[in-house]
């Protein structure tokens, strides 16, 4: 009799591996593909111009706080790109990534706000963004920022400044020594 359930637990086994493995392929040729999106996707897609999947994956990127993917959103929705053009939206996008540090979101709002690109001209908040941009790469924005100042009053570029040192105290000394 011993010898009967071990055929039958072997014969269970079988069908509940088999079973299992339908249900795994099951999963995999109904789900979409790219159902957890990574960057390296949701770029490749960009770079593919396939722009509603980019903002698929990109959406669902930053609703996960992914920064990157925040700035990617903010440009697609400021040039139309896959989404109907809204401005104060991809602005919305553009400042979250900026705020975390995405040097290209704030490279990216400085160049809008210096010539009034689809918002009012700001040389405070342009020069805000280029100096919080030059805390991290120090190659060609303490030169921009030298570019921007000249086009600004003293006060504005105090103005700025003071705005900068609340966020990082110590940032003008920071960016001014690195430009040396």
């Amino acid at each position: 009799m011993r010898q009967d359930w071990r055929g039958v637990a072997s014969f269970v086994f079988a069908v509940c591996t088999f079973c299992g493995l339908q249900v795994l392929l099951w999963l995999w040729l109904t789900v979409e593909p790219g159902f957890v999106p990574d960057m390296a996707q949701a770029q490749r897609a960009y770079d593919l111009e396939d722009y509603e999947k980019a903002k698929k994956h990109l959406t669902v990127l930053a609703k996960h706080g992914s920064a990157g993917a925040e700035g990617m959103l903010g440009e697609m929705y400021l040039e139309g790109k896959g989404v109907e053009r809204d401005v104060a939206r991809g602005l919305k996008h553009l400042e979250r990534s900026a705020e975390a540090g995405i040097v290209r979101s704030q490279y990216l709002l400085s160049r809008l706000y210096s010539y009034g690109e689809v918002v009012p001209r700001d040389l405070v908040r342009a020069h805000y963004w280029l100096s919080l941009a030059a805390l991290q790469e120090r190659q060609s924005a303490p030169g921009l920022l030298r570019m921007l100042e000249k086009m600004m009053s003293a006060a504005e570029i105090e103005e700025s400044w003071a705005l900068t040192e609340r966020r990082v105290p110590g940032a003008r000394l920071r960016v001014t020594d690195s430009s040396r």
